[in-house]
């Protein structure tokens, strides 16, 4: 394979080898390349607009998880998402020689491509470069110091791009009106309450959701809504046999939970993709934080507020105590 023209970034450096900037004025076509979970994709997103700022006529695709595509297409920054979970795009980490050249032929037409993720073999920049996209930018996903956001926004300074501006980013989505949104809307204001995570470490204790859920509603007078996902069937079976009576929503679409999140009064959550979701739409956010650490990983909006536990054992987020978690939400609600 011929040596890569793009450029490769690693955490502390720039190191271009080849790639011509002029070349960056003329882009009409931008492939990004982004893994990772809901939230890994919500702290690229300003990065993506960033993009879509410079250039606003050119067509911006991503190949990232195919379940977040209507988020992507819904923001207006995004063409069209290639399925990284596709068969072919599996064939990015296949060595050279065994690689299927139709991956590549899927590729090509692109002036320029960001690739966020792990490349370490250039397997995925030699994939590129035999697509024909000369202009290149590699960054590794992994955040050594400084927070996700602006890591991600560094990549753009080869893009001639100043890369900030990531702490007021607002993804302005298109409501869905559905049924739901219509009922919820229709009884009067409600706050959203996200018990789960990706970790169990993350999260803090169900009782004391329930317990601040209660307090919610008798001291605030506004209905407090669970809202559960697919892989929290444990938590929601909690949650029928302590508050048989606490309303709550399963395995909604994510576009239908942007839907109810836009609508709702505020959101209480752990440090979890849907707590990133809630800020990015500037929906009042209280993100609760315990064995990660917010100076990296906290969502950004507009109002945004972290609530932190210090415990660092084996379940670090018993250490939040409920008392602070309701006057911290008290506070920033008034």
């Amino acid at each position: 394979m011929p040596q890569s023209s793009g450029t490769a970034l690693d955490n502390q450096k720039i190191t271009p080898d080849g790639a011509d900037r002029t070349d960056m004025e003329r882009i009409r076509n931008l492939l990004i390349l982004r893994g990772g979970a809901l939230g890994d994709f919500l702290l690229t997103l300003p990065a993506v607009a960033a993009l879509h700022r410079q250039w606003p006529s050119a067509a911006i695709d991503l190949v990232t998880d195919s379940r977040f595509a209507d988020l992507a297409i819904g923001s207006g920054w995004v063409r069209k998402v290639h399925s990284l979970d596709a068969a072919l795009m599996a064939q990015l980490y296949v060595p050279d020689r065994e690689r299927d050249p139709a991956l590549a032929e899927s590729l090509r037409g692109y002036d320029a491509a960001l690739c966020y993720l792990e490349d370490p073999d250039r397997t995925i920049a030699h994939t590129l470069d035999e697509a024909g996209i000369r202009q290149r930018v590699i960054l590794s996903p992994r955040v050594v110091h400084g927070h996700a956001i602006d890591h991600f926004l560094s990549a753009l300074r080869y893009f001639g791009i100043d890369g900030k501006g990531g702490d007021a980013f607002v993804l302005n989505l298109p409501s869905i009106r559905t049924e739901i949104a219509a009922r919820l809307t229709d009884q009067g204001p409600f706050a959203v309450i996200h018990p789960g995570s990706g970790s169990v470490r993350k999260n803090w204790p169900m009782a004391r959701f329930i317990r601040l859920a209660d307090r919610i509603q008798r001291e605030m007078a506004i209905r407090p809504l669970f809202l559960l996902g697919e892989a929290e069937a444990a938590l929601e079976m909690v949650l029928k046999q302590v508050a048989p009576t606490a309303l709550f929503l399963t395995k909604l679409a994510l576009m239908e939970v942007a839907t109810v999140l836009k609508l709702a009064r505020f959101y209480v959550g752990n440090d979890s993709g849907i707590t990133h979701l809630s800020a990015s739409l500037g929906s009042p956010t209280w993100a609760l934080f315990g064995p990660t650490d917010p100076v990296q990983w906290a969502p950004r909006g507009l109002r945004v507020h972290v609530v932190r536990s210090y415990e660092r054992g084996l379940h670090p987020m018993e250490d939040l105590a409920e008392d602070t978690v309701w006057q911290a939400l008290k506070v920033g609600d008034g």
